[in-house]
């Protein structure tokens, strides 16, 4: 007989020949004669009955059935369209979630990072609760509160017992719907979001992912999960309420419930839900994957890679995301010190192929990001610097792998099916997990699917659907990121060609080419910080100014968003120009723009922000001398030709310490062009609204390419961008534009609104143009850039040359625009009219309308001219109609003084006033731009109601000369203006370049189209330009201390250039200085 015997608590086994009887030492159990310790003396144990037998006392709970029907599915949608739905659980515990179709793609450039404060916002005060009361709320019934915003929903979860249900559904409910946004509750969470960015910067992992979504798309996906430091400045309560106004609505919102009954739960959620408007469910913010390249040097001993492809269709294409879950799980792998073990990925292929075999890597795992109509699927290594090239040829190798039939066998295949099964269903263990899987699933798919669908999914993929599917997804364009000592990590291009075998080699050096500067490693873009001024979304209109229409308005496009932190970046582009490394990843550029951004560094801190050239993308391209060397009225000019490393620079007023800053490159002939005089076949085109001086830069183009360079075939496009689906031009010549300067207008007409890039292009090639001037506003501007874009898409041997038009003078970048002379000389009589009336009328007021919707450049400029106007009113800066110190009060004060004034208003002045005031529409002009209010007609109503409730007799003569100003010829100013544009644009067209031209620091200059339609040009309240007008006209400033902090903000951001990204701090110091002393006010 063999004894074991375990004291106390143990269990005690005895066996007895081939029996077994179960003892144990306990408390109900009585203890032998000899005592606690006498079986060691021989004495007996205590013995117990056989655990089969029942307790006395104890009842037995029913036996477990065999088989236990899943719980399932049910969904009830509200009249509203709320979605309610639930499924049972025998669990006492019940989780509760609100789901709401609402993430990151939906922001804007104004709310930049609001899903990011949403999150922290959530369960905070509500119009109902303190949080501190929320906070007693939740932890007396032990609850669990959490919430989370991703790129396409928000999620706001609680978990406690299934008796306090309703309480919960009532304090998640409240809390989504009715959010108190207190201002200092609204500050605490931008603070804490702030001191979160250090820690995300430092967390590589958590950066590449955001990069590769920044590099990878264009469009809604690029946008940042992470508020940038920029956004964290920006955002307020008001953009939180206008957010979840606009989004939190019936038809986008699912309240899911995991372990509690269906029926109670609608019972408990209608009378909480019903009454939340019915809004259309908008159609989701389109994303575009177009690959690229991001890399981030930074002070680490380790160098993060990832590489990664779309996968197309994302969860609506079903069968292709589970094959890519399956993929992932097949691939595994994991860090160098902790994959290994049964069910930890030691059998998965980057297990045993790479982390088993490979020292120098610590961790190789696949991974993939899956969207409602796009992913990513990929894989992200950290190894040591020096082995980062190979580690990047072992991961292409190893996605080429799988993507060719036979490379992976049918029981790796078996063993990752069932993992993946196995990861679903111990996942949905969890109540919370499902919950969340069924909010998620309903508003993706209107329905939950069960989970039997899925297994089947899963059981079904063969060994054809992995090898189809991964080749499916690699001929997609790579997107690379890395992170730490990025020295070693091969050329985007390099490793591009192991996928795609036809990707276009670099282009060779070509001696032909002029000297030009050298490119330095890194490119600059525009900061982070200025992403609420840059950049425009994909299949942007072309045409579309908004100087073009009297009352005309347009909404900025959504920008390519910027990751949101701070350090030495870069990002490329996959078609990339071919001399520069790296491309900072930047709010200005999207990623399909990064190819035709060229920014070099040299000494001193000098940038050059430089413009495309034929030779980028043509290398081998013939060049021919100057005609103006043998031009009689040019030869005799000494130095006539412009040097080519000749740049101006963006600021004339420096320091002693001053670093040299940003530089654009000088306008004006090269020795050498690109265009024989008899190959030329030049086009114009004029868009948006009429600005004195079209007709004079149409001219002068003609002109200067007929007199100067020898060009005969030169022809108008007739009414816009439209004209170029026209079977006719208009051919021009220097006889038949001779005298047309001395018309308003223009000649050729003009038309706003969207065209398609493509079809005009494809007008372009068909008629062999091969130069395109472009007159017009920024809605111009960037449909020139398109048009260039899609040029060298197909490698066309075309220049693009833009010529700016505003009468507004809002372009960035440039000194000023032509036209503006004479809109501010005109400007002046009409005000010298409204001076006249007024002072021929007792208590008159001459109240006059000028251009300017966002730049009250006009109206100040008029002001200060005129010296008569006793009150300017323009966009840029606020002002107030009732009260002490309001507008009313100071014209009955002037009135009372001088018995008449003068009142000068932008047209885009005070329009938040009048909105407030009455009902608006949304009428729209041509361009589907919503039309501004008349903000000169609303003063005056304003005004006559103000004086006859003082019962105070005036006289209001209300004057709009806008459309006589648009309508005018140039004046001598602006002629010479014109030409000297004309002229420049001319010479950089025939040397190859594409670029707006435009005066910087009395210097004609290319500056790339970026540049001049990324932010505006606007009046800075904090100039001394406008301290001038406040001195002439004595009025006051309007202007709260917070104001003032807002307009100094605003200056710097929408001022601030492209950050350098270099090794140090030296040139960004230069461009840093660029922005403090540049002054748009002077002009």
């Amino acid at each position: 007989m063999r004894t074991y015997h375990i004291c106390h608590t143990c269990i005690v086994f005895n066996f007895q020949h081939h029996g077994a009887a179960r003892l144990a030492s306990t408390s109900v159990v009585k203890q032998s004669d000899g005592g606690l310790f006498g079986w060691l003396l021989g004495g007996k144990s205590s013995q117990l009955p056989p655990l089969d037998v029942p307790l006395p006392g104890i009842t037995i709970p029913p036996p477990l059935p065999d088989y236990v029907e899943p719980s399932k599915t049910k969904i009830t949608t509200l009249p509203n369209g709320v979605k309610i739905a639930s499924e049972t659980s025998p669990s006492p515990a019940v989780s509760v979630g609100l789901y709401i179709d609402c993430g990151s793609i939906y922001e804007t450039p104004a709310s930049s990072g609001v899903s990011h404060l949403l999150e922290r916002m959530a369960f905070k005060s509500t119009v109902n609760r303190s949080h501190l009361r929320l906070v007693r709320e939740v932890e007396a019934i032990g609850g669990n509160v959490s919430a989370s915003a991703s790129r396409e929903q928000m999620s706001y979860t609680y978990d406690a017992l299934k008796n306090y249900t309703p309480e919960m559904v009532e304090v998640l409910i409240d809390s989504v719907r009715n959010p108190a946004f207190l201002d200092w509750e609204v500050k605490e969470q931008l603070q804490k979001i702030k001191s979160e960015l250090a820690e995300v910067s430092a967390n590589p992992q958590g950066l590449l992912l955001e990069a590769l979504h920044s590099a990878g798309y264009s469009g809604a996906l690029a946008k940042p999960l992470v508020a940038s430091e920029s956004a964290v400045n920006r955002l307020d309560v008001s953009i939180l309420e206008e957010f979840v106004a606009e989004h939190y609505t019936a038809p986008r919102m699912v309240l899911a419930a995991s372990g509690v009954e269906h029926d109670d739960l609608v019972s408990i959620v209608e009378p909480l839900l019903s009454d939340l408007p019915s809004v259309k469910r908008p159609e989701e913010p389109k994303s575009v994957y177009v690959g690229g390249d991001y890399r981030c040097q930074a002070d680490s001993p380790n160098t993060h890679i990832a590489l990664a492809f779309e996968v197309p269709g994302g969860w609506n294409q079903e069968k292709t995301a589970m094959v890519v879950t399956v993929l992932q799980m097949l691939m595994g792998g994991g860090g160098s010190f902790s994959a290994g073990g049964p069910g930890k990925g030691m059998h998965s292929r980057l297990y045993l192929r790479i982390l088993s075999n490979y020292a120098q890597i610590e961790s190789f795992s696949a991974f993939n990001s899956v969207y409602n109509n796009s992913g990513l699927f990929g894989i992200y290594a950290v190894t040591s610097p020096d082995f980062s090239s190979k580690a990047v040829d072992l991961a292409a190798g190893e996605l080429l792998e799988i993507a060719t039939p036979g490379k992976v066998s049918q029981e790796q295949l078996d063993r990752a099916k069932e993992a993946t099964k196995s990861a679903v269903l111990m996942n949905l263990e969890s109540r919370f997990v499902a919950s969340e899987d069924i909010g998620r699933q309903v508003l993706t798919y209107g329905e939950r699917k069960p989970i039997e669908y899925f297994l089947k999914t899963v059981e079904e993929i063969t060994l054809n659907d992995i090898s189809s599917t991964a080749k499916k997804i690699m001929s997609s364009p790579l997107t690379m990121a890395s992170w730490g000592d990025v020295i070693h990590v091969p050329s985007y291009e390099s490793v591009s060609r192991k996928f795609h075998a036809k990707t276009p080699p670099r282009p060779s050096s070509d001696r032909s080419r002029p000297a030009r500067l050298p490119m330095a490693s890194h490119i600059i873009l525009p900061p982070d910080d200025a992403d609420e001024n840059h950049g425009q979304a994909e299949g942007e209109e072309l045409g579309n100014d908004d100087d073009g229409e009297h009352g005309a308005s347009s909404e900025q496009a959504p920008p390519k968003a910027a990751l949101p932190f701070s350090a030495t970046c870069v990002r490329i582009s996959r078609d990339s120009y071919p001399n520069l490394r790296a491309l900072r990843n930047a709010s200005s550029v999207s990623l399909a723009d990064a190819a035709y951004v060229k920014i070099s560094e040299g000494d001193f801190g000098y940038v050059l922000d430089d413009v495309p050239h034929l030779t980028d993308y043509i290398p081998e391209i013939p060049t021919y001398p100057n005609p103006l060397q043998d031009h009689p009225a040019y030869s005799t000019v000494k130095q006539y030709f412009v040097n080519e490393d000749d740049t101006v620079p963006q600021k004339v007023v420096v320091q002693k310490n001053s670093r040299r800053g940003v530089h654009f490159r000088r306008a004006g002939p090269r020795q050498r062009v690109y265009f024989g005089p008899d190959e030329v076949k030049a086009c114009i085109v004029t868009c948006g609204g009429l600005c004195p001086g079209l007709n004079t830069v149409i001219r002068e183009l003609v002109c200067g390419l007929s007199h100067m360079y020898n060009v005969n075939s030169i022809f108008g496009i007739q009414n816009g961008y439209k004209g170029f689906y026209s079977s006719n031009y208009l051919p021009l010549t220097p006889k038949s534009v001779n005298d047309i300067h001395k018309r308003g207008g223009t000649v050729l007409g003009t038309s706003r609104g969207g065209h398609d890039t493509k079809k005009i292009v494809d007008n372009i090639q068909d008629r062999g143009i091969n130069q395109v001037y472009i007159i017009g506003g920024d809605g111009t501007q960037k449909g020139a850039y398109e048009i260039f874009k899609e040029i060298r898409k197909r490698g066309l041997k075309v220049s693009v040359a833009g010529v700016p038009k505003t009468i507004d003078n809002d372009i960035a970048i440039i000194d000023k625009s032509f036209g503006f002379d004479t809109a501010v000389e005109e400007a002046q009589r009409a005000i010298d009219s409204a001076h006249v009336e007024a002072c021929s009328a007792e208590n008159g007021i001459g109240l006059v309308k000028l251009m300017g919707r966002y730049s009250g450049f006009i109206a100040m400029c008029a002001t200060l001219a005129s010296r008569d106007v006793d009150c300017c009113l323009i966009p840029e800066s606020p002002f107030y109609m009732d009260g002490e110190g309001g507008l009313l009060q100071y014209i009955e004060k002037r009135l009372k003084e001088n018995n008449h004034m003068v009142i000068v208003v932008a047209e885009g002045a005070g329009q938040d006033l009048i909105a407030q005031s009455i009902a608006t529409s949304d009428q729209q002009d041509a361009s589907g731009n919503k039309l501004l209010l008349d903000i000169g007609l609303w003063l005056t109503h304003k005004i006559k109601d103000y004086f006859r409730s003082k019962k105070m007799e005036m006289t209001i003569k209300y004057i709009d000369p806008t459309y006589m100003i648009r309508a005018i010829p140039s004046n001598a100013s602006d002629n010479v203006y014109c030409t000297l544009l004309a002229h420049s644009a001319i010479h950089g067209a025939m040397a190859g370049y594409s670029f707006t031209v435009g005066m910087v620091n009395g210097r004609h200059t290319y500056i790339p189209f970026y540049r001049v339609t990324s932010t505006r040009n606007k009046v800075r309240i904090t100039d001394r330009m406008w301290a001038r007008l406040l001195s002439s006209t004595n009025q006051p400033s309007f202007l709260s201390q917070k104001d003032i902090d807002e307009a100094s903000e605003a200056d710097r951001l929408a001022n601030r250039p492209p950050l350098p990204t270099v090794f140090n701090h030296r040139v960004a110091s230069s461009f840093e200085q660029s922005a403090s002393n540049s002054s748009n006010g002077e002009i």
